[in-house]
């Protein structure tokens, strides 16, 4: 065997050798990477901020004056971010909304909060005065408002924006999306809308009874008549009488 041939052999033993170190050291350069990756922390996805929409009466009759109901619920889980500012876009032909109240629930029943129309962009702006007014997770907001309805029988779709700070500015991560809801919609057109009671409160002496005047509305101006579902749960209420009761401690 000439010296070439011989060294041709030792090559290809050699060749096989470092093929088998390359191949271990893919390996173990692969191990090392994988042990790296898994040692980076982990950062949990960011939860979408959401809320629910729901808007009475769903149908109003035509060039009437409805009360309407509009509650916004922050559906976060608790120890989400709280939301402090709703945008409202008026759909066309409705009247200006006026004669506003809000009502809150859980967790409390007490914040401040405002409601302005800007006519020329036909948008319904509610804002709480501070960060602590927010609507925390679970918790939910209630507009009532007035507004005159078109003639044209139709159906009408509120757009609403919910952000969390409560001067409607900040980042576009700021806003809410409403959880698998749509946005309400109100049919005008031939229907007989359920009337609505208000809220009413009284303060009176201990042990001193007081009249309570009743109060409600129906978007066909129909006569309302009252009844007392349930009493209170404390004190009594006595029967209704010219859409008035009284109420006053246990005897």
């Amino acid at each position: 065997m000439s010296v070439r041939s011989r060294l041709k052999d030792r090559s290809g033993s050699s060749a096989g050798y470092f093929e088998g170190i390359k191949r271990r050291g893919a390996v173990l350069v692969a191990l090392l990477m994988f042990s790296a990756l898994a040692a980076l922390p982990v950062t949990a996805a960011p939860t979408q901020k959401t809320y629910t929409p729901t808007m009475s009466p769903a149908c109003v009759a035509p060039s009437s004056n409805p009360r309407f109901s509009l509650t916004l619920t922050n559906t976060m889980p608790p120890g989400g971010q709280s939301f402090g500012s709703v945008n409202i876009g008026v759909p066309s032909n409705f009247g200006n909304p006026d004669t506003f109240t809000f009502s809150f629930a859980n967790p409390s029943t007490s914040k401040n909060w405002s409601a302005t129309y800007v006519s020329t962009s036909r948008t319904l702006e509610l804002r709480s005065a501070t960060s602590s007014d927010g609507i925390a997770p679970q918790g939910s907001v209630t507009l009532a408002f007035n507004s005159t309805t078109p003639a044209l029988a139709a159906p009408y779709t509120w757009q609403i924006m919910v952000k969390q700070s409560n001067d409607f500015r900040g980042n576009n991560n700021q806003f809410f999306l409403t959880s698998g809801a749509s946005m309400p919609v109100t049919t005008v057109g031939s229907c007989n809308a359920s009337p609505t009671a208000e809220g009413v409160s009284k303060t009176t002496d201990e042990d001193t009874a007081t009249s309570i005047t009743l109060t409600g509305h129906d978007a066909e101006t129909c006569e309302l008549t009252f009844s007392i579902v349930a009493g209170p749960s404390h004190g009594a209420l006595g029967t209704v009488s010219n859409n008035a009761c009284s109420a006053g401690p246990n005897t």
